[in-house]
């Protein structure tokens, strides 16, 4: 890709806000090979650097495009994928998303939810961007992490209430820019920053309303992402021009505190081996499309709710569908290499040659996509039009076979029937000398291709 575009777009359907797929991007994943995806969404409120953090984890100055105006820039969910900076055999998937709290939408809070939702089911890192310095008061900002149970499930029927969902989702990195003070100090030793956070989220004492959300929220955050980091970035520059074009600011002009810090935050992410998986199997590229899919056809829908096993199952049927039509269309392709070029031929040796190119299809949608074609669907499926594939190649050689003796018949036999029209065995030993000839006629057509 030569920079962003949109994964994700937004329109009005029966006053209700809906989630589109962009085309351009379907057809930029399902065109990658097939390969494990780290993908890395980045959330948070807007005009708070995050279109900036997303080009930085895509090793890219500019591309995400940052906004110094009071309208934010990035409107829905952008997306960057390419090979992985530091795996091998991966892709690197960096989402950038609409600022939660953008007043200049109506319906904020529902908005952001959907947003959120999706941009937490889609990734394996969730990177939520805040700015200005940590403090009790900056935990509410992330009072929407609290309420995802509220609109996502593990199981499909809904019962389990959003019960073990820390078992699925991403690990959580808050990311805190322009962040001047260091954590506090505690008997005598200063915090690390993740011991900070988990200072931050501690309960508070006490019966108020305000506690009890407070409460609520960092249990609930405490709970969904049992894997979660806290990150402090200093600022790029004290320049306000600088700031006001990060992307186009030289390395010489940003601190070098700055430069350090968020170097070592991508590096750390990238360094995790982690890559996108759903109830414990790893995503590839056409799987991540089947989540996606699954995942904005349910948040749009008003009467149901995204579910775990529900994406698993979506990834897993389109999974075994793909691999079911690559594996047809490799046998059809082994066919016009193999089959057809040699026909018509004696029928053992056109079966072995179809049922050749059959089991190796077999076998390597199998080997590809077996552990989701548990009880074996996909395999039979598979087989059965196989097996309706060979019957007709058979027949097709049978055809070509026939067609073949016939036109032989006519061109070695028409000297014997010229010499029946003219006579010429009408004489004593004509008859031996038929038989004689007609002989010769059989051992010329087997010579030529008579079908077995």
């Amino acid at each position: 890709m030569n920079g962003p575009i949109k994964l994700t777009s937004t329109r009005e359907v029966d006053k209700r806000r809906q989630i589109y797929i962009s085309p351009e991007a379907e057809r930029i994943i399902s065109n990658l090979q097939p390969r494990s995806v780290d993908v890395v969404a980045v959330v948070g409120p807007m005009r708070k650097g995050k279109s900036h953090f997303a080009n930085l984890l895509c090793k890219r100055k500019s591309g995400f495009p940052l906004g110094d105006e009071m309208e934010s820039k990035t409107k829905d969910f952008w997306f960057w994928i390419g090979p992985h900076p530091v795996q091998t055999n991966r892709y690197l998937m960096v989402v950038d998303t609409e600022g939660l709290g953008d007043y200049s939408d109506e319906e904020q809070n529902e908005k952001d939810m959907k947003y959120l939702v999706l941009a937490t089911l889609l990734s394996n890192h969730l990177v939520f961007n805040l700015q200005g310095n940590p403090d009790h008061s900056f935990v509410s900002q992330l009072r929407l992490m609290g309420d995802l149970a509220e609109h996502v499930r593990v199981q499909k029927d809904g019962k389990d209430g959003g019960n073990n969902l820390g078992d699925h989702f991403p690990q959580l990195w808050v990311a805190v820019q322009d962040a001047h003070l260091k954590p506090p100090q505690r008997n005598g030793r200063r915090l690390t920053p993740d011991e900070f956070l988990e200072v931050m989220l501690e309960r508070k004492d006490g019966h108020t309303k305000a506690i009890r959300s407070h409460n609520e929220m960092t249990d609930a955050v405490k709970t969904f992402f049992p894997k979660r980091h806290l990150r402090l970035i200093p600022a790029p520059s004290i320049d306000s021009d600088i700031l006001s074009n990060l992307d186009k600011a030289g390395d010489n002009a940003l601190q070098t505190d700055y430069k350090d810090t968020v170097d070592n935050f991508t590096r750390e992410i990238w360094n995790s081996g982690q890559v996108k998986r759903v109830n414990g199997d790893d995503i590839r590229t056409t799987g991540l499309l089947h989540i996606l899919r699954y995942y904005v056809n349910a948040i749009n829908d008003p009467n149901s709710l995204p579910s775990v096993l529900g994406a698993y199952e979506a990834m897993a049927e389109g999974e075994c569908s793909r691999a079911f039509e690559e594996q047809m269309k490799a046998f059809q392709e082994s066919a016009e290499k193999t089959v057809k070029p040699l026909m018509p031929t004696d029928e053992e040796t056109c079966n072995r040659r179809i049922q050749t190119a059959a089991e190796s299809a077999v076998s390597k949608l199998s080997a590809d996509v077996g552990k989701w074609d548990k009880v074996g669907t996909w395999k039979r499926r598979l087989q059965g039009k196989l097996e309706t594939e060979r019957l007709a190649l058979l027949k097709l050689n049978s055809d070509k076979s026939k067609d073949l003796c016939e036109a032989i018949i006519k061109e070695v036999d028409r000297p014997v029937r010229q010499k029946v029209g003219k006579g010429v065995y009408n004489r004593i030993g004509g008859f031996n000398t038929y038989v004689r000839e007609v002989d010769a006629v059989y051992s010329a057509y087997r010579q030529k291709g008579e079908m077995s």
